[in-house]
Formats: C-alpha cells, structure tokens, sequence
C-alpha cells in the first residue's frame, strides 16, 4: 500500500510561529482552530462549481495520478491520524483507477475521429449547395476537443494550520462532457462518469491536492528561509522529484490570461474576502496570505498597490483572535487544470475607495511554497 504523509509541521516552528502571531499574524488564523486535514469537510467551502480537464491531460507517476499542468494529486484521505502526526494520504487507490478511467474514455473519444470525418464530407458533399445558400447551418468542423467536467463539492484553501502549511485541496466527480451538435451522436456510447461502484452510475468523490509543493510530506521549518524544495540529487524520485521538477521549470510556462480562463462561474457563487494587511508584496510579486499570487495588474498596478493605496482603513486590536476583513474579492472564473498553477478570476468587490475600476479582473494562481509561507511570516512580523 502506497502512503504519503501530509505533516502539520514541526515542533521546531510552533514557537517561531506562535511568537509571530502574538505580535502580528492572526491572518494564519492561529489562534482558533481550524481543520487542515484532507476530506474534513466542516468549516470549509461546500458551493458546488464546475472547472474542465481538457486533452490528454494527466500522468501515472509511482504508481500516483496526477491531474494537469499544475500535477494535482489524488488521494484517498486516512481521518484517524492523531493531532501530532502526519495524515495519511493513500495514492494507490483512487488515483490510478481515474487515470485509468481518462485514459480509456480519452481513447473511445479519440476512436471517433475517422468516423467524425467521414460524416462530415458526407455533410459537405450532400449540402453543399444549400449550405452556400445559407439554408443548411454547417457543421462543427473541427473534432471536438477531450473535455472532462470536474464538479467541486468541497473547496478548502486555508489549509495553513499552526502546525505547518498543509495542502488546499477539493473533493469532486468527474464527466465526460458529451460533445453536442452534429455529430455528437458518435460519443454516446463513451461512460459518463467516473464510479468506483459495481453499477457505474453512482459517481465518486475524488479528493485532490491542488499544486501540492513536493515538501507536502515534510515538516515545515519557519526559521529555514533561504531554501525550500528537494535537493537535486538523483536520490530523490518519484513523485517528490515530479513535483520538484515542476516547480523548477514554473517560469518557462507564461502566467493565464484572463482570456484563457474561460470557465465562468456564477455570479456571487464564490467571494473571498481578506484583511488590508493580508497583502503583501516581495521581489515585485503581490501575494495574499500565504496562498495566492496575483500574476496582473489593474490599471499598471499591482493588486497590493491598490489596496495599500485605495482600500478602507481598518482598525485592528493585538491579541484579538480576528481583524476585520474589508476587502471582497469575487470569483468570475476558475482553471484548476489546464494553466501552470491553478488559477481563479477575480475583480474587487468591496474594500476599495477608488471609482470606475470597471470590475477590472486580476488573475490570482494558487500558490504552496512553504518559503512563501516563510516570507508571509516575515513580512507580517515587520508590517
């Protein structure tokens, strides 16, 4: 049986973490507690939203599946692991029965195209004429592309606990998306969703770390700021060194445009709100916390910058368990799959004196360096 181990951290960074939050980090919400175990669903986000996995999108590695460019990792979350301990995350059960699962409905779906083809010179051949005239619609003329629908149940992103810096993740089924049209009729036959029943209809829930940092099994060390990551000996492999090789190679891939997140979600489906203090700025970077990264700018600004400059004055008192979260920001748009981190649209709601923004849209990718969480640490100590 495979087993990874998602840590709380370590005893070593209690104390610095502790110190930090007397003084100046409530923002990590350190002082209440808050589940960061994977598949505990109370306190988090249930809004059911849908994102899409598109093209052959997806890689078996030791024996683990992982979704995406950003490597997302499924699990089967073990709830019995004591307070002090690593969770057990299992990889070898659910995982491969998905990648299993796209890998075979990937190929139905490919198996279509000689026959997708043919009916469509059929369609040009017998419509020609009237297709010039404008009296026959003309067909889709591309083959449609591999798309799956993921609906998210359960969204957890402040996975930072006072032990460590645990992963986000969300629990979601998973759909073929049936190609509609002409020609649709083809893809019938492909299985709709993905179960683990005997029946195949009832769907599975399926737990997944979203970018999951190749250290999400190692203890978090707040007073080790210069590097974070895996060692690049060729004693490290398997899905640590997938992880650590993508995080390497993150900056050859471009950031999303607002454009290439075209999953739209409904209006008011999803707000986010955060303290003036919650951002932050470090190497020309805006962060939010420890979590996100806003990768655009509004008006030649960055997202901090407009904040810091135009946001409502708040008020906070020392030793009071929560600050008064005046900024909203609201979600129009998310692509957990298919851009180089997972990545969510969004405008400013609340929380900023500044007139016609025009619900101008910043892209914020999520982001798990515990080096970030470091830095986020720091910063909140100096601010």
């Amino acid at each position: 049986m495979d087993v990874r181990y998602q840590t709380r951290g370590a005893v070593a960074a209690v104390y610095v973490l502790f110190r930090t939050v007397v003084g100046a980090v409530l923002g990590l919400h350190c002082l209440k507690i808050v589940s960061a175990e994977v598949g505990l669903t109370h306190g988090i986000m249930s809004t059911e939203f849908e994102v899409e996995l598109r093209g052959h999108n997806w890689v078996i590695d030791s024996g683990a599946c992982l979704l995406g460019q950003p490597r997302n990792l499924v699990v089967d979350p073990v709830l019995d692991s004591e307070f002090m301990t690593p969770q057990k995350l299992l990889t070898d059960r659910t995982g491969p029965e998905l990648c299993n699962w796209l890998e075979k409905i990937h190929r139905q779906h490919m198996e279509q195209k000689p026959a997708w083809l043919a009916a469509y010179q059929k369609f040009e051949k017998r419509f020609f004429l009237l297709r010039l005239l404008g009296m026959v619609g003309k067909p889709i003329t591309f083959f449609p592309e591999f798309t799956v629908r993921i609906i998210v149940k359960h969204f957890s992103l402040w996975g930072d606990d006072r032990w460590g810096n645990a992963q986000p993740w969300i629990a979601a089924t998973f759909e073929y998306a049936h190609p509609e049209g002409a020609g649709g009729e083809l893809f019938l036959h492909i299985e709709k969703v993905f179960s683990m029943e005997f029946s195949g209809r009832v769907a599975k829930l399926v737990h997944i770390l979203l970018n999951p940092s190749a250290t999400f099994n190692q203890y978090v060390e707040l007073h080790r700021r210069k590097r974070s990551g895996v060692p690049g000996d060729s004693g490290v492999s398997g899905i640590r060194r997938t992880l650590y090789e993508r995080d390497l190679n993150i900056s050859h891939f471009p950031t999303a445009d607002t454009s290439q997140i075209s999953h739209s979600l409904a209006p008011d489906i999803l707000t986010l709100r955060f303290a003036k203090q919650d951002f932050w700025m470090e190497d020309g970077s805006c962060y939010i916390l420890s979590r996100f990264v806003a990768t655009s700018s509004i008006r030649g600004k960055t997202l901090c910058k407009i904040v810091s400059d135009y946001g409502h004055r708040e008020s906070w008192m020392p030793f009071v368990g929560s600050r008064k979260k005046t900024v909203a920001l609201a979600v129009t748009a998310a692509d957990f799959f298919n851009t180089r981190r997972p990545s969510l649209v969004a405008h400013i709601k609340e929380g900023v004196k500044l007139e016609a923004l025009d619900k101008t849209p910043v892209v914020l990718e999520l982001v798990t360096d515990p080096v970030i969480l470091r830095s986020y640490v720091e910063a909140a100590r100096k601010a």
